[in-house]
C-alpha cells in the first residue's frame, strides 16, 4: 500500500501504518492518554508480555507520541497483538503478489453469507480456534470456511502464512481426521457438495453428532441435498443409502421426533423439519429450545411453520410457556425482532444470581451493520423493554459498576461498540486481553 503522506511499512499485517490506522482502519487515536495509563501500571512494569509476545509498553507509547510513523524504528513496531511473528515461512514475491491482488479484488468484499470480508478477522479467528486443540473448536473452523469462496479461503491462507508464519493446509492436515480434511480439500476448491458429503460422513462413521449432521443439511437447499446424498452414497464404503447410514447411528428409536426431524432434513424439507422440532420443544415447555428454534428459523419460517405444522396455533402453544421465554417468542411469532431482543435483554438482568452481563451484552448487540439503521433499532428496542417491564431498562442498567454500566450503555445507544470503546475494555478490568486488544 502506497504512503500517503508518512508511514511505515508494517511487516506482520504489509500494510502502510499511520497514525489512524494504528487501531484499526477507521480508527483515530483521540486520547492517548488513556491508552498509555494502561500500559504504565504495575501490571506491564511486572510482564512485558503484555499481548502474550514480547511487545512492550515503550514501543506502543513510541507509536501512539509520533507524529507519523515514518522515522520510528520499525523494531519498535509491535507484533499482531497475541500472534507469533517468527520468520519462518513468510510469503515469496510471488505469494505476496498473489496476495495483494486478492486483497484488492472488489469481489470478494463480501462472504457468502453477505457479511464484510475480514481477512484479519478470520485469520484471529482461525488462529485462536488452534492454539494445539483444532477438534475442540472444528465447528468455528467449518463454520467460517464454509461461508467463504475459495478465493477468500486462498487470501486466508496466503495471509496466515505472512502473519503466524506457518502453513495453514499443513496445520489442518495435522490436526484434522480423515474426513475433515476432505471437507477442507473440497470446500477451498468451491465443491460444497463434496464438504458436505464429507461432513456427513464424519458425522455416521467417526463422531457420531447428529447436531452437526442436521446443521450441514440445512445449509442446503433441496437440490445441493440431493445432489449431497448422491456423493456420499457413492464414497460410502458399506453401499449404504444416506438414511441407512445416517438415521440409526444418529437417533434414538425412543425418540420418534428426533428421526422424523433427520429424516425431513434428508428429504430437503426444512420446514417439516423445523416443525417436528418446534413442536417436540413446545410439548415438552422447553421455552429456551423454543426460542433458540425460532430464532434460528427466522420470521419468514415460522410463518410457513405456523401455518403448515400448527394450523395457526402456534401462538396458544406459546402462551403456555413462561415468563420472558414466552415474551421472547411471541415477539418472534409476530416478526417483532426488537422486542424479542428486548425480552431477552430482560432475562439478563432478571435472574437469580444478578444481572448476566454477557447476556445482556449480547440481547443489545444486534446484527445490524449501517450506524443508522442499527442505532433506530436499538430505540425500538428500548421503547419496547420499557412498555413490557415496570423498571426502564437504562435504570436496570445503572445497577452495574463502571466499565460494564458504561459498556451495556454504549450498547444500548449503538449497538456496537466502537475500536476506541473494544481497546479501552481490552486493556482494563482483572485481566488484560490481549488478543481482543
Amino acid at each position: 500500500m502506497a504512503s500517503n503522506g508518512g508511514g511505515i511499512f508494517d511487516p506482520g499485517t504489509r500494510t502502510q501504518m499511520t497514525p489512524s490506522l494504528i487501531l484499526e482502519d477507521r480508527c483515530e487515536v483521540q486520547k492517548p492518554g488513556l491508552l498509555l495509563s494502561q500500559l504504565t501500571g504495575p501490571q506491564v512494569a511486572a510482564d512485558d508480555s503484555l499481548f502474550g509476545t514480547q511487545t512492550s509498553a515503550a514501543r506502543l507509547k513510541a507509536m501512539l507520541a509520533a507524529p507519523t510513523l515514518s522515522s520510528l524504528d520499525p523494531k519498535l513496531l509491535p507484533p499482531t497483538p497475541g500472534l507469533p511473528m517468527g520468520p519462518k515461512d513468510r510469503l515469496t514475491g510471488k505469494e505476496l503478489a498473489e496476495l495483494r491482488a486478492l486483497r484488492a479484488d472488489p469481489s470478494l468484499a463480501k462472504t457468502r453469507s453477505g457479511r464484510p470480508f475480514d481477512l484479519n478477522s478470520d485469520i484471529t479467528a482461525i488462529y485462536q480456534a488452534g492454539e494445539g486443540r483444532w477438534g475442540t473448536h472444528g465447528d468455528a473452523l467449518r463454520d467460517l470456511f464454509w461461508d467463504r469462496s475459495p478465493d477468500q479461503i486462498r487470501a486466508i491462507e496466503l495471509g496466515y502464512k505472512d502473519r503466524i508464519g506457518s502453513d495453514l493446509v499443513q496445520e489442518l492436515g495435522q490436526e484434522f481426521g480423515a474426513n475433515d480434511r476432505k471437507f477442507y480439500d473440497s470446500i477451498r476448491k468451491g465443491d460444497r457438495i463434496g464438504a458436505a458429503a464429507a461432513e456427513l460422513m464424519e458425522a455416521a462413521e467417526g463422531s457420531k453428532d447428529p447436531v452437526r449432521a442436521k446443521k450441514v443439511l440445512r445449509r442446503l437447499d433441496p437440490e445441493e441435498v440431493k445432489k449431497t446424498k448422491l456423493r456420499f452414497e457413492r464414497l460410502d464404503p458399506k453401499d449404504r443409502t444416506t438414511e441407512q447410514a445416517l438415521v440409526p447411528a444418529l437417533t434414538n428409536r425412543r425418540n420418534p421426533n428426533k428421526q422424523l426431524e433427520l429424516q425431513a432434513l434428508l428429504a430437503g424439507d426444512k420446514d417439516k423439519a423445523d416443525g417436528i422440532a418446534l413442536g417436540y420443544d413446545l410439548a415438552r415447555r422447553d421455552g429456551g429450545a423454543t426460542v433458540d428454534k425460532m430464532r434460528q428459523m427466522g420470521p419468514e419460517a415460522i410463518g410457513r411453520v405456523d401455518a403448515s405444522r400448527f394450523k395457526g396455533s402456534l401462538g396458544a402453544n406459546i402462551d403456555k410457556l413462561e415468563g420472558t421465554d414466552r415474551d421472547q417468542a411471541r415477539a418472534l411469532l409476530a416478526g417483532n425482532l426488537p422486542r424479542a431482543d428486548a425480552a431477552k435483554a430482560r432475562d439478563a438482568v432478571d435472574g437469580w444470581g444478578g444481572i448476566d452481563k454477557d447476556k445482556l451484552f449480547d440481547a443489545l448487540s444486534p446484527n445490524i451493520d449501517d450506524p443508522t439503521q442499527r442505532r433506530a433499532y436499538m430505540g425500538k428496542l428500548e421503547t419496547e423493554y420499557n412498555q413490557m417491564y415496570s423498571k426502564p431498562l437504562r435504570q436496570e442498567i445503572a445497577r452495574l459498576g463502571g466499565e460494564d454500566r458504561d459498556r451495556a450503555e454504549t450498547l444500548l445507544a449503538e449497538g456496537r461498540l466502537s475500536p476506541e470503546k473494544r481497546l479501552q475494555y481490552a486493556l482494563t478490568g482483572s485481566e488484560v486481553d490481549g488478543m481482543e486488544a
